[in-house]
C-alpha cells in the first residue's frame, strides 16, 4: 500500500483483514443458504431545527472525521463453492486520495419516496428498499442516505455492510460524525453501554511488562476454551432436542417474502422506569414483558382476521433471541479490529395475560439465563461455525439446521438491544432529537436507547407477519402498560 497522510493506520490493514475474514465466513455463509439475500443493518438519525443537511455538508464532514484520518476502505466478498463445500474471501483495498467521499452520500425527498402502502413514513421505505437491495460487488463498508423532510429537518440513514453486522458497530460508525450537544468538550462515547470492568486491564498493563502480559493473555485464552467447549456441545444437544414453543437459538434468516418495515412511537424511559419501580424488576425485563404482550396480541389479532378460533396463547412461551453486543477488555468498541463481538442467546417468555405475569417469568428466565452456560455459549457457538463453515456437513448441520426457515412468529422473536447516548447530539451543527437502528432478520424488533427515549424498529417477512399490524399491537401493549402503571389505584 502506498505511503499516504494516513501511513501510521496503515499498519492496522492486515489484522482488520483478518478480523473481518474470520466474521465475514460465516456471515457470507448464511448469504448462501439465503438464496443471496445477506444481512443488512443501519442506523438513523432525525435532525431537529428546521435545517437540511446537504449532501456535500454531510459527505464534508465524513471525509474530515473518517476518510482522512483512516484507510479508506473498499470491500469485497467472494463466495465459490470448492471441493470442502465454499471458499469464502474477504478481500480489502485502500482507496487512498482517490476515493470520493459524494459517492457514498445519496439525498432524496420525503415526498418522492415510493411507498408500498399509504401508512408508511419515507424513513420506512428507504430501509425497506435497502434491505431488497443488497451490497454491490465492490463498495465502501458503509453507505448514507439523507432523507430531507417536508419540515425541513433531514433524517440520515446509514447502511452498513453485513460483514460489519452488529447494532453496536452501526451507533458508533455515525456517533464518530457526532457531537455532544450541551458539552463540547466532553466525548459522550463512552455512555453507549459502558462499563466499569475495564479498569482492570489497563491498570494492569501499566504495571506488568509485555512479556508477563503475553503470558496472562495465552493463558486466558486456553482456560476460555477448556472451560466453554464441553458447554458449547452440550448447549448444542439441549438447544436440538427442545420444544420450539420452549426455546430455540435458530434465527429466522431466511425469508420467504420482502421484508416489511416500521416504527414504533418513541417512549420516554421515565414511563418504562415506573413499571420498572413498581414491580421490581429491570428495564431490560419489562421490555422483554412488552414485546411479549405485543406478539400475544398479534396472534389474537391474527386468528380473528383469518376467522380462526382465537384461543389464549397464555400456555405458550415466545423464544426471544438476543444479540448482545460485548465490549473489549480495554472498554472500547471498534469497528472490525477485536474490541466488539457479538453473542446470541435465547430467553423464553410466556404470553399471560397479565403483563405482572409476564415481568416476573421475564425476570425469572434472564436469571436463570446468567447462571447457565447458554449465555457463554454464544461467543464458542460463532467461533466453531466459523472454523469448520467449509466441511459440508458441519455447513449443513449448522446453517441449513440451525439457521432454517422453519422458525417463524410463535417460535422466536428477535431482539437487539443497543444502547445509545444518554446525552443528546449533534450532527453538521444540528440537533438529533431522534436515534433508531435496524437489521434485516425477519421477526426482529431492534431497541434503541437515546436521550431518555427508547424507539423500537420492527423488521417482518411480509409473507408469514403483518408490520402494521404488529406495530398497532406494540404501541397499544406499550401506551395501556404505562396506563395501568401510572393509574393511582395500581
Amino acid at each position: 500500500m502506498p505511503s499516504t497522510a494516513h501511513g501510521d493506520n496503515s499498519q492496522e490493514k492486515p489484522r482488520l483483514r483478518r478480523r473481518l475474514s474470520f466474521e465475514s465466513n460465516f456471515l457470507a455463509a448464511i448469504e448462501d443458504q439465503s438464496a443471496g439475500r445477506g444481512l443488512n443493518i443501519g442506523c438513523c438519525m432525525e435532525t431537529a431545527g428546521g435545517r437540511r443537511i446537504s449532501r456535500e455538508e454531510f459527505a464534508n464532514l465524513f471525509k474530515d472525521r473518517v476518510s482522512d484520518p483512516y484507510p479508506r476502505y473498499r470491500s469485497r466478498v467472494y463466495s465459490t463453492p470448492s471441493f470442502f463445500g465454499l471458499d469464502v474471501r474477504y478481500n480489502l483495498e485502500d482507496l487512498g486520495e482517490a476515493f470520493d467521499v459524494l459517492s457514498i452520500v445519496d439525498e432524496v425527498e420525503a415526498a418522492e419516496v415510493p411507498r408500498q402502502s399509504p401508512g408508511m413514513t419515507a424513513v420506512e421505505a428507504v430501509i425497506e428498499n435497502i434491505m431488497s437491495t443488497p451490497f454491490g460487488d465492490e463498495l465502501p463498508p458503509i453507505r448514507f442516505v439523507l432523507i430531507h423532510n417536508e419540515d425541513g429537518n433531514t433524517t440520515v440513514v446509514s447502511k452498513l455492510h453485513h460483514a460489519l453486522a452488529d447494532g453496536a458497530s452501526s451507533i458508533m460508525a455515525l456517533l464518530e460524525l457526532t457531537d455532544p450537544l450541551e458539552k463540547p468538550g466532553n466525548s459522550d462515547t463512552s455512555s453507549v453501554g459502558s462499563t466499569s470492568a475495564s479498569d482492570g486491564p489497563l491498570s494492569l498493563s501499566k504495571t506488568a511488562n509485555p512479556a508477563t502480559l503475553t503470558l496472562a493473555s495465552g493463558l486466558s485464552v486456553v482456560w476460555q476454551w477448556l472451560k466453554l467447549v464441553p458447554w458449547a456441545i452440550y448447549m448444542l444437544l439441549i438447544f436440538s432436542v427442545l420444544p420450539d414453543s420452549y426455546t430455540s437459538l435458530r434465527p429466522t434468516l431466511r425469508k420467504r417474502g420482502r421484508s416489511e418495515v416500521r416504527c414504533s412511537k418513541r417512549v420516554p424511559l421515565e414511563d418504562l422506569k415506573v413499571i420498572s419501580r413498581a414491580t421490581g424488576a429491570k428495564v431490560n425485563d419489562v421490555i422483554l414483558a412488552l414485546l411479549a404482550g405485543a406478539a400475544r396480541r398479534y396472534l389474537l389479532a391474527e386468528a380473528v382476521k383469518k376467522g380462526r378460533e382465537s384461543s389464549d396463547p397464555a400456555s405458550l412461551r415466545m423464544g426471544f433471541q438476543f444479540t448482545a453486543n460485548m465490549r473489549s477488555s480495554t472498554g472500547k468498541i471498534t469497528i472490525g479490529t477485536g474490541g466488539n463481538e457479538s453473542w446470541v442467546f435465547s430467553v423464553p417468555v410466556s404470553l399471560h395475560a397479565d403483563i405482572r405475569e409476564r415481568i416476573r417469568d421475564a425476570q425469572l428466565q434472564t436469571s436463570r439465563l446468567k447462571s447457565s452456560p447458554a449465555f457463554l455459549f454464544g461467543r464458542v457457538f460463532i467461533r466453531l461455525c466459523c472454523f469448520f463453515m467449509n466441511l459440508p456437513f458441519v455447513r449443513r448441520l449448522l446453517i441449513q439446521a440451525i439457521c432454517g426457515e422453519r422458525y417463524l412468529l410463535g417460535k422466536t422473536l428477535t431482539v437487539t438491544n443497543v444502547p445509545g447516548p444518554r446525552d443528546a447530539r449533534s450532527v453538521c451543527g444540528r440537533e438529533v432529537k431522534g436515534m433508531q437502528s435496524y437489521v434485516s432478520n425477519p421477526q426482529t424488533f431492534t431497541v434503541v436507547t437515546y436521550n431518555g427515549q427508547m424507539s423500537t424498529t420492527i423488521v417482518t417477512d411480509a409473507a408469514t407477519v403483518d408490520a402494521e399490524m404488529m406495530r398497532e399491537c406494540y404501541n397499544t401493549e406499550v401506551e395501556q402498560a404505562i396506563a395501568l402503571f401510572r393509574s393511582p389505584a395500581t
